[in-house]
Order: structure tokens, then sequence, then C-alpha cells
């Protein structure tokens, strides 16, 4: 019976878990749209503003233009995690199983010790395919 609730238990951590990472890539989305959003706005002031002055008008953009190459790299990175999303919930499903094998009453160090590894060996695995989006993001 303990074990069937620590199983459900796990399930509903997981459960969580997959939530709370969705929810990160979406105020993530929601910041990126509103950079964006303020980006289009001082373009659109310019376009305005300095209609009849074409030379001040390109200086503006100009100044724009970083901010938009950040909106852009935020774009692609949150498309990279969104590809990534599995891995990033199995990696937060291993912390929370840990976490929770700590807590136990009479903790099993050698079953710890051996999430602790999976867990490192998921992060590692993450961090290598984030090497590779950085790498080819820097080639464009």
């Amino acid at each position: 019976m303990k074990k069937k609730l620590a199983v459900l238990f796990i399930l509903f951590a997981a459960v969580l878990t997959a939530g709370s990472v969705s929810e990160d890539l979406v105020k993530k989305q929601n910041k990126i749209n509103e950079k964006q959003r303020k980006i289009d706005e001082k373009k659109k002031l310019n376009q305005i503003k300095y209609k009849d002055n074409k030379g001040k008008l390109a200086a503006k953009n100009a100044e724009l233009e970083f901010d938009q190459r950040e909106v852009d790299y935020d774009k692609a990175k949150l498309k990279f995690m969104k590809d990534n999303k599995d891995l990033l919930v199995k990696i937060e499903n291993k912390k929370t199983e840990i976490h929770y094998e700590k807590r136990k009453n009479n903790p099993d160090w050698a079953k710890i010790d051996k999430m602790i590894s999976e867990r490192e060996a998921l992060e590692d695995k993450y961090r290598d395919k984030e090497l590779k989006f950085e790498t080819n993001y820097a080639k464009k």
C-alpha cells in the first residue's frame, strides 16, 4: 500500500513538474513578446517622428537593431528549450525524486547516489545540446 502511494505521489509530482516547466516556457514567451512589441512600437514611432529626416531615422533604427538581434536570440533559445522540453522535465522529475527520497525516515543513500548520477547524466546531455545550439547560433 505504501509503495503504491509513493508511486502515485511521484507520478503526481511528475505532472506538476511538467506543468512548471511549461509555465516557465510560457513566461519566457510572454517576456519575448513584450520585448518585440516594444521594439515594434519604437520603430513605428521613429517612422512617424523622423519621416522627414532619413538619416536620423536610419540612426534610430540602427540603435534598435541590437535589441532586435537580442530578441531573435531569445526566440531561438526558447524554441530550443521547447524542443528539449522532455529532457528538462526529466531533469526536474529526477530532482523531485531525489528530494522525496532524502526526506524519507530511512533514506536509501545508494539509491539517492544512483538518482543523482542519473540526474547529472541528463543535465550533461542537456548542456551538450545547449552548447551545440550556442555554437550553431553563433555561426549565423
